[in-house]
Parts: structure tokens; sequence; C-alpha cells
């Protein structure tokens, strides 16, 4: 049994899977009225749970679609590419990374903090690149997608 989860900084919400099959899914906003809701999706996965009459101890993995902080080689490409910068852009770019990063600090926070509020150990939980799991969603929902191939630079691979 699977719970995906999305929490952060916007639509929030939770799905879950079994054996692959999509057997609930549901968007945060939908219980607290607040447009595009970004907080922890506790309503979402209570809602997941009881429609499929399991418990949270029935979670074997919870699937988060955001990586928290760059992979070390990610981080080295973003240095490198920063030490070609004249000074203002290098600053302005440097300042971008460090939001992002707090962005990262604050949703992986809340991610930690909400699965010990339901009882599901840390330990379950999975983190996946944001912008590859749109990538699934839409192959993997494909009629097509025997004929997909991978267009991905091979640094990314």
């Amino acid at each position: 049994l699977i719970l995906g989860i999305s929490s952060g900084p916007h639509d929030s919400g939770a799905c879950l899977l079994r054996s692959g099959a999509l057997l609930h899914a549901v968007n945060e906003e939908r219980f607290t009225r607040r447009k595009q809701d970004g907080r922890f999706p506790t309503q979402s996965i209570a809602y997941c749970l009881q429609a499929a009459c399991v418990e949270a101890s029935d979670i074997e993995v919870v699937a988060h679609g955001w990586l928290f902080s760059a992979a070390p080689e990610e981080a080295r490409r973003y240095e490198d590419r920063l030490s070609e910068e004249s000074s203002p852009a290098r600053a302005h770019m440097l300042s971008i990374a460090e939001r992002y990063e707090a962005v990262d600090r604050n949703v992986e926070a809340r991610v930690r903090a909400g699965l010990d509020s339901i009882g599901i150990p840390q330990t379950k939980l999975r983190m996946y690149d944001h912008h590859l799991c749109h990538a699934a969603a839409a192959v993997y929902t494909s009629p097509f997608a025997d004929q997909l191939k991978d267009s991905r630079p091979a640094e990314s691979s």
C-alpha cells in the first residue's frame, strides 16, 4: 500500500495506491476550502485511509514528489555554472538558490512533522524528483507510453 503525498509549497493532497492501482486521491483544499492549500495534507490522508478501510500502520511507503536539497553532483554543476558569472549575476543566483533551499527546509520539516503527527514512521518516506514525477504522470497515463523514448541529457540519467 503506497501513500502518495504532495505537501507544499502549494496544492497539497494525497492518494492511495495498491499494486499500482489508484484507489483514492484528493487535494487538501477540498476540505479546508483554502485554494491551493500547501499545508501538510492531514485531512486528505485521513480521507484516503478511511475510504480504503485501512489504517496508517498499513502504509508500506510514503512517496513524496519533492527531493529535499540538491544532490551533490547537481550542486557541483550549479557551482561550476556560478563560477562563470560576473559578481552581480553570481550574487543574484546565489540568493535565488538560498531561497529555494529555505523552501526545501520548510517543506521537509512540514512533511516529517506531519508524518509523525499521524503515526507513520519517517523511515517509510521516499522522496522523488518533483519534475520527474510530473513526467512520470504524463508517461504512465499516456496511451502512447510504449512509443515514448528517453530524451533527457546523459548527465540527468
